[in-house]
C-alpha cells in the first residue's frame, strides 16, 4: 500500500527516498502505522491547488503554498484501504549521542 502526500515547498527540500515515516491513519485513531519514503516530486503539482493526504489521490482546491507529492510505502498494510485519510511525520534529520537541553535553561547573556 502507498500514502501520496503534499507536502509544502519549504520542506519538501529536506526529504529523500529512503527516510522512515510515521503515519496516523483517521480510521484508526489508537495505532501507528510506519513508512518509508519511495519517491518526492520534482515538480509542483501546480499553482493554487492542494490535495488531501490521502491513500488515494483526491484534490481539493484553495489558496494554499506550492505543494509536492511524496509517496510513502506503507509496512503494515493489512487494514488499510485506498482513499483513507492519513497524516504523515517525516524523519528528515537525527542526531545520535546528542545531548538535548530545553532552551529555557540556557543562561544566554549576550555580551556587550
Amino acid at each position: 500500500m502507498e500514502a501520496r502526500v503534499d507536502v509544502g515547498e519549504m520542506d519538501v527540500v529536506l526529504m529523500k527516498p529512503g527516510e522512515s515515516t510515521h503515519l496516523e491513519v483517521d480510521a484508526f485513531k489508537d495505532q501507528k502505522f510506519n513508512g518509508t519514503v519511495t519517491e518526492v516530486a520534482n515538480s509542483a503539482k501546480g499553482f493554487g491547488q492542494s490535495a488531501a493526504s490521502s491513500l488515494g489521490h483526491q484534490q481539493q482546491f484553495g489558496r494554499d503554498a506550492t505543494k509536492f507529492e511524496v509517496h510513502i510505502r506503507i509496512k503494515e498494510k493489512e487494514l488499510l484501504r485506498p482513499g483513507m485519510s492519513v497524516t504523515a511525520k517525516i524523519d528528515t534529520r537525527s542526531r545520535t549521542n546528542a545531548l538535548t537541553v530545553p532552551i529555557r535553561k540556557c543562561d544566554c547573556a549576550l555580551a556587550q
